[in-house]
């Protein structure tokens, strides 16, 4: 758990109080190899509660199309399923966060919102707005990067050399196999909404005219079957084409 501990800052430091723990999936869209998933279930099962993950989805975001917001919904379709596997509820939230994320958190009793890390200015807003708004514990994970963003600088850096020494120290720390998910000891008991992907598409304010993506199906089962052929029919070639953005 040390090391684990290491990945995480707390934005907000309260003492728990609260039947369960919140995970707010945002960049992080999968249920394995997610440190984010893994804190909040440890945590969860340190306080002896259940766990559940809400995704909220704005009516907008940055310049999304319906490409985007379909193929990330089918993967949350995968997300939904292996979470159920795992005794964690999920809820898909409509609307921005800092709207959404108080009364929710309110309606489910949390004593600690877990998020995802994510360097973008809109999403470190909702953060910080949603964090301001709630009076329990916020806890954030980069579980995105090797070694967490906020442990190498704190400001951007301009050089690889520079970089490659703030980063090495911490390699033998962070450079670590991630544990499997196991099913919750307390699995997840207050009742969930049912969940229209449908509906919650069609009343996203965005741009429609963009036609979906058909040659490639979304989920983190279908992203591992691509990166296990890249690694056994392309990797070889990294070398001398690893320029060449067609390969």
């Amino acid at each position: 758990m040390q090391n684990l501990n290491e990945r995480v800052r707390k934005l907000k430091d309260r003492q728990f109080h609260g039947k369960s723990v919140v995970y707010w999936m945002s960049r992080e869209q999968r249920v394995a190899d997610n440190w984010s998933l893994i804190y909040a279930a440890e945590s969860a099962l340190s306080y002896q509660v259940p766990l559940c993950v809400a995704y909220c989805l704005p009516p907008k975001y940055l310049g999304s199309t319906i490409r985007q917001y379909s193929f990330m919904i089918e993967g949350l379709k995968e997300v939904k399923t292996k979470l159920h596997a795992l005794g964690i509820g999920f809820y898909l939230l409509e609307g921005y966060p800092e709207v959404e994320f108080p009364t929710f958190l309110h309606q489910v009793d949390a004593g600690l919102l877990v998020t995802d890390f994510d360097p973008l200015q809109i999403n470190r807003r909702w953060v910080r707005r949603v964090a301001g708004e709630i009076d329990i514990a916020v806890h954030q994970v980069d579980s995105h990067n090797i070694v967490p963003c906020w442990k190498v600088a704190k400001r951007r850096i301009s050089t690889y050399d520079t970089f490659r020494k703030k980063i090495a120290p911490w390699l033998s720390i962070f450079l670590t196999d991630l544990p499997d998910m196991h099913r919750m000891e307390t699995p997840w008991s207050f009742a969930e909404r049912e969940v229209n992907w449908e509906e919650a598409l069609r009343r996203c304010d965005i741009d429609r005219s963009v036609p979906l993506v058909t040659w490639v199906i979304s989920g983190e089962g279908r992203a591992k079957k691509a990166l296990a052929n890249f690694c056994e029919q392309r990797l070889f070639m990294y070398a001398a084409r690893s320029m060449n953005p067609v390969v």
